[in-house]
């Protein structure tokens, strides 16, 4: 889950990682989304970028993760790339669903179902 405290860490990561980006692709994110990131990150917080590692291996928050994913489906990636992540996205969704399923015998998402579990608890309470 990620973490809100941990995001203006984030931003000092997602800064230096787009520092590394050939300029016509970094011209291609918003500047005002740009600004935001250097304003709200983490001024005490030092990031370097490991140039030995790919960026699949460097050690970076969740929260960098999922903010570089948003700047790649917004900003960067084309049309084919964005749907297959999207496509990735609700499998792995329905996936933690069914496994949620399995473990609470309930669909978390279904209140009907957890409405009625109370209610009849509430009831055999109520007889007792």
């Amino acid at each position: 889950m990620l973490e809100i405290n941990q995001f203006p860490k984030a931003y000092v990561e997602v800064d230096e990682i787009l520092k590394q980006l050939p300029y016509d692709e970094f011209k291609r994110i918003e500047s005002d989304f740009v600004n935001m990131i250097r304003n709200k990150k983490d001024t005490n917080y030092i990031f370097k970028l490991d140039s030995s590692k790919t960026l699949e291996e460097q050690k970076i928050l969740k929260e960098t993760k999922a903010i570089l994913a948003y700047v790649f489906m917004n900003y960067l990636g084309t049309e084919e790339e964005v749907k297959k992540i999207r496509k990735k996205f609700r499998e792995e969704s329905l996936r933690i669903e069914e496994e949620k399923k399995k473990i609470y015998q309930i669909n978390v998402f279904d209140n009907k179902k957890i409405e009625d579990k109370i209610l009849n608890k509430l009831i055999i309470y109520k007889k007792e």
